[in-house]
């Protein structure tokens, strides 16, 4: 008994140790190092692997943000810009969650040029939510005791480990940045209009927009956002704000915050066109984009089109805004999304 306990003590201690270090070889989040010549990697996980890419690729600029960035190119962004780029999306992601990987990125990488991010509306004025109620720490810090749940991970194994060897031996290419995230969905009027709550008549919009609700907002975006872009001022910031389907600003007429949004923004830009080291876009006074149901599959992610186009219009310096003109874009939200015929909208027909 004695000898057979032994035995199966060594076999197991072996097994570890050798399916350990085959993960570590691998490393199919880079949580050790970067790409091995000859290996296929498969880029998937964001909130696995991003903190990898960010540690141990080389670039000197960054595509980040929630899921209205997942469609971005590196290669047309690269093209443009002459840079050299990695694209790490959190889809769904907080301003915390998102400035404090930007922050982790910045730190390890101090060569970084350019960074470009979208400005969320949704939680402009939370603080310190975060989506999710745990994250893989191990992966994010230096703390090697903890790695463990790295190395022997039975999933990071079976569907990192394990598919990145079977990858690579089957001829499969890794990845690329452009595909890395990026999806394609069915568009139109219903899909845009999916989740939105149709109304039959006009509502009297609240607007009320008092320090209670401004506060948030300046709280928001300088302890997330300007206290990371001040540590870094050889880093250019380029921030922009998607442009949202008609369909969103209809929930926001619904629920009566459409006048909160708007102020929200001003709020925050009144913040961010005062610093040396950011350039703000803002593209939802797009207007020919946002109420153009074909391009969208919901009420804000929009087709890789228009993924495409912002990276244009940010080359070209269209709808960049300053200290001297964010207030007519401010206005020119006011003018169009307030006195838009929601009820028109939720009564169109289908133009699928």
């Amino acid at each position: 008994m004695k000898k057979w306990i032994r035995t199966f003590t060594i076999i197991s201690v072996l097994l570890l140790i050798f399916f350990g270090t085959v993960t570590v070889i691998v490393d199919p989040y880079f949580h050790y190092h970067g790409p091995i010549d000859g290996m296929s990697y498969r880029l998937d996980d964001e909130r696995y692997i991003n903190d990898g890419i960010s540690r141990h690729f080389e670039y000197d600029a960054i595509i980040t943000g929630d899921s209205m960035t997942q469609n971005f190119k590196t290669t047309q962004f690269d093209e443009l810009f002459g840079t050299k780029s990695i694209k790490i999306p959190y889809a769904g992601t907080s301003y915390k969650e998102l400035w404090d990987a930007i922050d982790r990125a910045l730190d390890r990488n101090k060569d970084v040029k350019t960074v470009l991010v979208n400005m969320d509306g949704d939680s402009m004025a939370q603080e310190d939510y975060m989506r999710y109620e745990s994250y893989p720490e191990y992966l994010y810090d230096d703390n090697p005791f903890n790695d463990l749940n790295y190395i022997w991970n039975k999933s990071i194994f079976m569907y990192g480990t394990l598919h990145n060897i079977r990858a690579t031996l089957t001829g499969e290419t890794s990845t690329t940045f452009d595909e890395y995230a990026s999806w394609e969905h069915e568009k139109g009027y219903d899909k845009m209009m999916g989740s939105i709550e149709r109304i039959d008549s006009p509502i009297t919009q609240d607007t009320d927009f008092h320090d209670g609700r401004k506060y948030p907002v300046i709280s928001n975006i300088c302890n997330n956002v300007i206290s990371v872009t001040e540590k870094y001022p050889n880093t250019e910031f380029v921030i922009f704000i998607a442009p949202s389907s008609i369909a969103k600003w209809c929930e926001l007429y619904e629920q009566e915050a459409l006048y909160y949004r708007i102020k929200r923004y001003e709020t925050a830009l009144e913040l961010l066109t005062a610093e040396g080291n950011i350039r703000v876009f803002g593209f939802q006074d797009c207007f020919d984009i946002v109420d153009k149901p074909d391009l969208y599959s919901d009420a804000v992610h929009y087709d890789s089109q228009i993924n495409e186009r912002i990276l244009q219009m940010i080359h070209d310096g269209e709808h960049e805004l300053t200290a001297d003109n964010y207030m007519d874009y401010i206005n020119s939200l006011h003018e169009y999304y307030e006195n838009y015929d929601y009820v028109e909208l939720c009564h169109r027909k289908s133009e699928n």
